[in-house]
């Protein structure tokens, strides 16, 4: 109930403000304090946080994504020219889960909403109907209007039902051009789900080589191995810090 009230007052209730977003601390009359960074906390119970617009190229890509969803591309196409044209989403390269967690968000036309999804300790999200959310339009100032958004969700194109015959087809058709394959190159070519697609249907991307007859080198075998291993061992011990200092420690990825 605190938080459903905070939230139609038009206050941020936590949580990262996304891209083109950043959060401000203001005071229990309203008072601007200063911009938070990543992992700070308010300084006052009284306190209030509100999100104000990023820096300038951010909200310019912001406003290129929801103008290129507009015009009937998908998460996948849009991420491809971000990531063609050198943008990228926290020094990261764009992917389709992130372009499409922008454009379906309506933060970007200023509405503050809560109650979306629903987890209970640490498991699934689980999606809440539309009609429990909690909205307070207008909350923040709007990257684009709404008029803009309404067209970006009418024109982003139908989800596509793959079949593992079709996804190998097209991967085979880009084996026989480049004569390899590579996480990067199944991203950037045209015609290829996206890698979450990809995972759902054939799992690893070894599984996958091995479903189109392409092996990759020893060499290759060993290093993904390794990096795999390190990730798992990076990932235990990020948790396991954040777990003893969740008051002191901010997760950041680097590029």
């Amino acid at each position: 109930r605190g938080k459903t009230r905070i939230v139609e007052l038009g206050f941020w209730v936590g949580g990262p403000p996304g891209y083109g977003y950043r959060r401000l601390m203001v005071s229990a009359d309203g008072k601007p304090k200063q911009v938070m960074k990543p992992g700070e906390q308010k300084s006052l119970t009284t306190d209030r946080v509100i999100l104000v617009p990023g820096p300038r190229k951010e909200l310019e890509s912001v406003r290129k994504i929801f103008l290129m969803a507009a015009d009937g591309n998908g998460p996948s196409a849009i991420a491809r020219e971000l990531n063609r044209s050198g943008i990228t989403h926290d020094g990261r390269p764009w992917t389709h889960v992130g372009v499409h967690n922008v454009v379906r968000n309506p933060k970007y036309m200023g509405c503050n909403i809560w109650n979306r999804h629903s987890q209970r300790l640490r498991g699934p999200l689980i999606p809440v109907e539309p009609r429990l959310w909690v909205k307070k339009q207008l909350a923040f100032p709007p990257i684009v209007d709404a008029k803009t958004f309404d067209r970006a969700q009418a024109g982003l194109p139908v989800p596509k039902r793959w079949s593992d015959e079709e996804i190998l087809k097209r991967i085979r058709r880009l084996l026989k051009t480049k004569g390899r394959l590579s996480e990067r190159l199944l991203q950037k070519a045209r015609g290829i789900p996206c890698t979450v697609t990809l995972h759902n249907h054939f799992g690893t991307y070894r599984q996958l080589y091995e479903k189109v007859g392409y092996h990759i080198g020893a060499e290759d075998i060993h290093n993904g191995a390794q990096s795999e291993r390190s990730m798992k061992l990076r990932q235990n011990l990020v948790s396991a810090i954040n777990e003893l200092f969740p008051k002191h420690v901010a997760v950041t990825h680097l590029p």
